[in-house]
């Protein structure tokens, strides 16, 4: 007899059973998954900014320091730095006494710098008026609002700009960068002053209030013109590439020497860098310079000799004078 069992198939086995149903993220669990993301976002992205920015402060000190090397050939070469202010390449343009066309520095600078061609226009035009970009004069930080105009990011040390008025000693003792149809300062002299590792050469000058930036093609035509004249100018073509102190009167209120807020002419160093700028000393080592030094350190880095007979106003009430005078510790800048 053969028995068969109900719902039983050929083989004896039960039938096999389907399930519709589906599974997936529930919306509390998405919520939950979105929040961990969010947070993780917000932690990440800082220390991508900050590793961005520190990628562009380094540019901008690889920028300062050939610039840095560049002044030590040259002052190798020439026996002095170049200046605010310098005789033209073209002879013709010296040859009355007027120094018309007298370029600032970054022109004097720019065989070391592998543009030989730009010195040479100088050299066979009476007035070239370029208006090249040079990508060693910008700070990444600070970008330039084009590049069809010769935008600089940086400046170089004047003080107040002594002119032709002061002693010799005076105005070598005054700032790095002289008017070099007057007077000229060499490394040398630096170095037998406060000494070339405690000596501003070139600062960032590019903050925010700065607008538009120097250029570096800015030439003087008077043998009289200094940049206390034309730093201050609201003619973009004549603002120099120079960052110093004012010659006489009172300093900025409230007194801050870089990055200050209410400098709108750029007399001090800034910068868009978080905290300070970029600079780097006449020995050539660059630095990261804080925003919080006081007005004595500022006068003392700004200064070639503050003991050799400076008689800048400012540059007294900053440092003072004799058994008063602040000297340098380490640790203030």
């Amino acid at each position: 007899m053969i028995l068969h069992s109900a719902g039983l198939g050929s083989h004896g086995a039960l039938p096999m059973r389907t399930s519709n149903s589906k599974t997936g993220f529930t919306l509390v669990e998405l919520l939950v998954v979105i929040a961990i993301i969010g947070t993780l976002m917000g932690l990440l992205l800082p220390a991508v900014q900050s590793a961005r920015e520190a990628g562009r402060r380094n540019t901008c000190s690889n920028n300062l320091n050939q610039l840095g090397k560049a002044v030590i050939q040259y002052d190798g070469q020439k026996q002095s730095v170049p200046g605010w202010k310098n005789p033209s390449p073209r002879p013709a343009n010296t040859a009355s006494g007027t120094f018309a066309n007298a370029p600032s520095w970054p022109v004097m600078l720019m065989p070391l710098i592998e543009r030989r061609d730009i010195y040479q226009a100088y050299e066979t035009n009476a007035n070239p008026n370029l208006q090249t970009y040079i990508s060693i004069f910008a700070c990444p930080t600070a970008p330039v609002d084009s590049t069809t105009v010769p935008s600089i990011a940086y400046a170089g040390n004047v003080g107040s700009a002594a002119t032709a008025s002061l002693a010799a000693n005076v105005r070598k003792a005054d700032g790095v960068m002289q008017d070099n149809t007057v007077t000229r300062s060499s490394l040398d002299l630096i170095s037998n002053g406060d000494g070339t590792t405690n000596t501003l050469l070139f600062a960032e000058r590019n903050g925010s209030n700065i607008s538009p930036q120097a250029y570096w093609n800015t030439v003087v035509n008077s043998i009289a013109a200094s940049p206390t004249l034309l730093l201050y100018s609201s003619t973009t073509a004549a603002v120099h590439p120079a960052f110093g102190f004012q010659p006489s009167g009172t300093t900025l209120t409230p007194v801050e020497f870089i990055n200050n807020s209410n400098d709108a002419n750029g007399l001090y160093p800034s910068a868009n860098h978080s905290g300070g700028c970029v600079v780097v000393f006449c020995d050539g080592h660059t630095r990261f310079l804080t925003q919080g030094i006081t007005g004595a350190v500022y006068g003392q880095l700004v200064t070639a000799n503050s003991t050799g007979g400076n008689t800048s106003a400012v540059a007294t009430v900053l440092t003072g004078t004799g058994a008063s005078m602040y000297m340098l510790s380490d640790g203030d800048f």
